[in-house]
């Protein structure tokens, strides 16, 4: 998968706590997100307490994705109890679920067990039922962001989770997940870090030398990226959590703290760049932080929406760009091809007798025929072969204004 032309959607955190989860919430907030033009929303549960299928619905049915972080439970073996949530989630129209918290934090993990073995190792038994259950009910399941100063530096921890998939057989699983990324600026410059290791070969875990970036900026999605790469042979899809600047943020003493002016103008530049699709990998949203918080907690800081009614200039400033955007929307992209049948990347995943059957049906449908993702974002219709609904590509191209359909090889 390479980068996508298609631009990137542009959402945000909800409340962290598990108390906002009534129909009345959603009364407030779902005009608050539309007016500024935030179609998706990040929602933290966990996977022994299901968040409300209605209230999942009320959010898919007036457009806006939900991303599931479930973790607020620490990392353990799950039961089968977590399909029947799983089936109540892709009914309320659900497509991605992040399970489990960071796991390369030490306080991540349910007890002491294994304490003696790698942390990737242990991941890499607990994660792919969970992800198997998410495939089965035909979501994505999302690997969890990692924290990039976890105990297991982030990088290294990731590169090892993905060859181990290999190494046990689960490569095919990999392949099929999105990827939950730390799209943080800090307080630091949005282009700190672009050019991954490539460009900063000085970089070492936990050692930066001056004059040196690392990852640990809104570029680090392509460090990331590049072990992905270099693991699977392909890029996968990342939802991009706690994207740009939040206020107060002074991570870097050589640059000033993010205030609320800063704050605006830092975040509307990740807008821009959101919508012009400038990235290196698959993007398919942002997500800022935070909508609001209560008062009291931590997170009250970062929340654009104060209790006393206040709110961060960024609020009138997305409410201008999505009215202006409204009022002078751009011309509609024609597609320039009707139908077009999108192909295996791997040529040699399809059969003789499939080849065979092929030239029946492109003789009855006569649609363009090919390997190219981008290629097919230019039909109006796209027929997948050999894919399933659950599949990204698919997702991506709906949302590009595609009309998706499958075809399974046994019925050529």
């Amino acid at each position: 998968m390479t980068a996508s032309k298609s631009p990137s959607g542009l959402g945000i955190h909800y409340f962290s706590d598990d108390r906002h989860f009534r129909s009345k919430d959603l009364e407030l907030w779902i005009p608050e997100l539309k007016s500024m033009d935030l179609r998706w929303v990040v929602l933290r549960g966990s996977l022994s307490q299901a968040i409300p299928e209605n209230f999942l619905r009320q959010l898919t049915e007036a457009g806006i994705e939900p991303v599931l972080l479930l973790d607020r439970d620490p990392i353990r073996p799950v039961t089968n109890v977590v399909q029947s949530i799983f089936r109540a989630y892709r009914r309320a129209g659900v497509r991605f679920i992040a399970p489990f918290p960071a796991p390369n934090l030490t306080v991540s993990w349910a007890d002491n067990d294994g304490l003696g073995t790698s942390p990737v190792d242990r991941f890499l038994e607990v994660f792919p039922p969970v992800a198997e259950s998410i495939l089965s009910e035909g979501m994505i399941p999302v690997f969890p962001m990692l924290d990039p100063d976890g105990n297991y530096w982030s990088l290294a921890f990731l590169e090892g989770f993905f060859t181990g998939m290999d190494r046990c057989g689960k490569g095919d699983l990999a392949r099929k997940l999105a990827l939950a990324v730390d799209f943080s600026a800090r307080n630091r410059p949005l282009d700190w870090g672009a050019g991954g290791s490539a460009r900063w070969p000085e970089a070492r875990p936990y050692l930066t030398p001056p004059g040196s970036q690392d990852h640990h900026g809104f570029q680090g999605y392509s460090w990331v990226d590049e072990i992905v790469r270099r693991s699977l042979g392909t890029s996968l899809p990342m939802i991009g959590l706690r994207a740009g600047v939040t206020v107060g943020d002074l991570t870097d003493p050589d640059y000033p703290p993010v205030d609320p002016i800063r704050h605006d103008e830092v975040n509307l530049q990740v807008a821009q760049i959101a919508a012009g699709a400038r990235f290196s990998a698959p993007v398919l949203c942002l997500c800022f932080r935070l909508l609001t918080a209560e008062d009291g907690t931590p997170e009250a800081g970062e929340a654009w929406f104060r209790n006393d009614g206040t709110t961060l200039p960024i609020v009138d400033s997305l409410k201008r760009r999505a009215l202006a955007k409204n009022l002078h929307p751009s011309p509609v992209m024609r597609k320039s091809l009707r139908h077009y049948l999108l192909l295996p990347q791997d040529p040699g995943s399809i059969s003789a007798q499939t080849w065979e059957s092929l030239r029946n049906y492109l003789m009855a449908f006569q649609p363009v025929c090919g390997f190219s993702i981008e290629e097919a974002f230019q039909a109006e219709k796209v027929t997948i072969l050999g894919g399933t609904p659950s599949t990204v590509t698919a997702l991506r191209l709906r949302d590009s204004g595609c009309h998706v359909d499958f075809l399974a090889a046994d019925r050529m």
